[in-house]
Order: C-alpha cells, then sequence, then structure tokens
C-alpha cells in the first residue's frame, strides 16, 4: 500500500487558511460584543431619559416659569423657558429609576455615587410645551458613557454648546451679576491675629467683573467693588496667616451653584501659613528689603512679589487696580502678599501689602515692627477685594455683560 503524508507546502497552506479563518471569527466575535456593549449602554441611557420623562409628567406642574433662554437647533433658535431643575437624586427618590441599576451596562461601572447623586437636570419647555433636558453624561465620570452614545439622545437634549448668551463667550472685562445673601460674623483670631468679631456683608458685593478664561471653561472674575466695611490683622499672627486669612475670606464669596473655586487678589502660590518664628527677632533677619538679593526666605518671611501678576492682568483687562466701595467712596484694599521692609539696624518691619485708593500698590504697612524702642504689633483694617472661578456651564439670563447698567446676570442650565 502507497502512503503518502502531507507536504510541508499543503501544511503551510492549511494553517494560513486557519489562521485567515480565525482572524475572520475574532473580528467578527469582537464586532458582535462590542455592538451588543453600545446597545446595552443605549437601552441603559434610553432608561435615565425616560425617568426625566416621567419627573416632569408627575411633578412638572411644580415647576414655575422663569426666564427666556435660546438655543440652537438644526440651525435654527429655538426659545424655551427654563421651567426648573431636579437631580438624580430625586429620580431614585421617587421611585422613578432604581439605584441599583444605575449601572452601565456595558462596563460593569456604577454611575450613582456620592458626587454624581447631586447632579442636576436643567427642565426648559418650549411655547408647543415641548420639554427639553440640559444635562451632560460627561458628569458621571465614574461611568465612561460613550461620547457617541451620549449624542444619540441629543434630540431633546442640548449641549451647552447650543446655547446663545454664555458666560464663556463674554468678552474680557465684562460685567457679570453674582447675587450673594448671607452676612458672616466671625472671630477670625486664628487668620488674623485680630481679637474680636469680624463682619463680611457678602451681599454688598454682587458686581463682578471677568479677569480670565481657563481652557477648562471655567472663568475667573473679580469683584468690581471692594467691601464696605475692612477687615483686620494684627502682629506676628497676622503676618504669618495673612495670605492664608486673605483666601480664607475669598472662600466665603463662593456659591456652590456658580462657582468652583476661589482665591485672594495677589494670591500667587506664596506660603499660605508661615509656621515658624525664628526670623521674627533683633538683631533683623535680613539686612534688605524684600525684593533685594539679601533676603530669599519668603516661606520663613522674607516676603514675596506674587502680587505682580494679578496687578498686571488687572491693569491690562480692566486698565486700572482702581477700585471704589459699593456706594462709590475711594478705598484702599488687601493684597495677598507680604513685604518685610528693612531701614537700618533699629527700624525694620514685616508688612502687608494694600492696594491704594488710587490704584497704585503701596508701600506696606506694617503689623510687626522693631524699633530702638522695642518690638510692636499695630492692629491694621482695609477693604476686601476677592476673585472667584464661575463653572463652565453658565449663561447669562439677563443682560450682555456691556456695562453696569447691563450685566450678564448668572445662572445654570
Amino acid at each position: 500500500m502507497n502512503r503518502k503524508g502531507f507536504t510541508l507546502v499543503e501544511v503551510l497552506a492549511v494553517i494560513v487558511i486557519l489562521s485567515v479563518v480565525m482572524g475572520i471569527a475574532s473580528y467578527v466575535v469582537l464586532h458582535v460584543i462590542e455592538s451588543s456593549g453600545k446597545k446595552s449602554e443605549e437601552v441603559f441611557v434610553h432608561r435615565i431619559t425616560d425617568a426625566f420623562e416621567s419627573y416632569i409628567s408627575l411633578y412638572g406642574s411644580e415647576f414655575k416659569e422663569n426666564d427666556t433662554v435660546t438655543f440652537v437647533k438644526d440651525g435654527k433658535d429655538v426659545k424655551v423657558k427654563k421651567i426648573g431643575f431636579f437631580t438624580l437624586s430625586e429620580l431614585v427618590n421617587k421611585g422613578l429609576i432604581d439605584k441599583d441599576k444605575f449601572i452601565n451596562p456595558k462596563n460593569k461601572k456604577n454611575c450613582y455615587t456620592y458626587d454624581t447623586k447631586k447632579l442636576r437636570v436643567g427642565v426648559y419647555q418650549s411655547e408647543e410645551y415641548v420639554n427639553y433636558f440640559y444635562f451632560d453624561f460627561s458628569q458621571l465620570d465614574n461611568c465612561d458613557i460613550d461620547a457617541e452614545t451620549s449624542q444619540k439622545f441629543r434630540t431633546n437634549m442640548p449641549t451647552y454648546d447650543d446655547f446663545k448668551n454664555k458666560v464663556s463667550d463674554l468678552q474680557l472685562g465684562a460685567y457679570v451679576r453674582v447675587f450673594q445673601q448671607k452676612i458672616i460674623f466671625n472671630n477670625e483670631f486664628g487668620y488674623t491675629g485680630h481679637e474680636g468679631r469680624q463682619q463680611i456683608h457678602l451681599y454688598e458685593l454682587t458686581l463682578w467683573r471677568i479677569l480670565k478664561k481657563n481652557d477648562d471653561g471655567t472663568v475667573e472674575i473679580i469683584s468690581e467693588n471692594v467691601s464696605s466695611r475692612g477687615i483686620s490683622f494684627k502682629g506676628i499672627k497676622g503676618y504669618q496667616n495673612f495670605v492664608k486669612g486673605l483666601n480664607h475670606f475669598a472662600n466665603y464669596y463662593e456659591n456652590g451653584i456658580y462657582t468652583v473655586g476661589s482665591r485672594y487678589f495677589g494670591y500667587s502660590n506664596q506660603t499660605l501659613e508661615i509656621s515658624e518664628n525664628i526670623k521674627f527677632k533683633n538683631p533683623a533677619p535680613w539686612t534688605c528689603t524684600t525684593g533685594a538679593g539679601c533676603n530669599s526666605e519668603e516661606s520663613l518671611g522674607g516676603g514675596d512679589t506674587g502680587y505682580e501678576s494679578d496687578m498686571n492682568l488687572v491693569r491690562e483687562v480692566l486698565g486700572s487696580n482702581k477700585a471704589t466701595k459699593p456706594d462709590g467712596t475711594s478705598s484702599s484694599y488687601w493684597v495677598a502678599s507680604r513685604k518685610y521692609s528693612y531701614r537700618n539696624s533699629h527700624d525694620y518691619s514685616w508688612d502687608a501689602r494694600i492696594v491704594n485708593a488710587d490704584g497704585n500698590i503701596g508701600n506696606g504697612v506694617a503689623l510687626y515692627s522693631y524699633t530702638s524702642s522695642g518690638f510692636t504689633s499695630s492692629d491694621v483694617s482695609y477693604a476686601l477685594r476677592p476673585i472667584v472661578i464661575l463653572k463652565s456651564n453658565l449663561i447669562c439670563k439677563s443682560g450682555d455683560g456691556s456695562s453696569k447698567d447691563n450685566p450678564c446676570v448668572v445662572d445654570t442650565l
């Protein structure tokens, strides 16, 4: 009997054919799996948007019509009334969606977390009573919903880019109005060294100017006016905590609805709190003033020039660093910057910087000083001028920001 085996060429041919078949099969299987994942994710997102509609059907009568806003759809302007908002937690609490099913089936990630459950869904209604919802699925940062998937549900869900009158589109220097309603009373000795309660009227600083637009869409604004009441800093503690204290007071002007952060005018990563006292002594720790060659220990109290970036920015955008109180009275105000001043071995001081009433940087005011008579602590008070950072998805519900009389009144979507 004549037996013949496979030749090497035949074996190689079979291997090649099997490789091609396996490649095609793998591609098909992976494509099916991917398509199945996308489909299940679409069903998941559709379930959420259905819950939006259900909420309005059940509770929409509780909303009240508000300001008219405009967005662009298919190249045409659509005017709608903002009638209210609800949070994702309300959908869960009212039984419209099960929190245990708030999981993206495509990647098994939980979308209902401590942070995301507080996310708001803006509700808008046209004259024809068509409901539109503003909600950015990318905010579900633990969920990783595919952008292509969320795009499919844009029929009644405009994005921020679709809206007109966006705060981020305003020019630098534009006027914006952000309302505050609080008065703060606090004993801030730990921040200021001042003994006794200090008072801030947050509600009086409602007019702001756009100072800077950041790459992430957030907008930095500075108060047009300075506070009518001054804040006092005193002595070594006041000097050591000066920058930290001013940032602390700026934080009071944050509003969780509109802002994502704050800082005080002049702050540029200087040491917030000087924790050591080793340089507050006689003989003089440095024999030159801040900025000179012999003094480079900012973190130990030698002072800084970090304020210059904000001074230059405000001058460039607004034309001047001059600011008045809400009643129009000229006023000096604090700058988040320290200065060590050396005049001679029997006359040196640790100063806090201010902007004078004419808009120029002052020589600084001594909080702690040494003379031939010994050490002296001074209690000094000046006005505040904070900077806050607006969120990236805000619009002007009225006004175009062109003047004090026509400011952009900030609102959320």
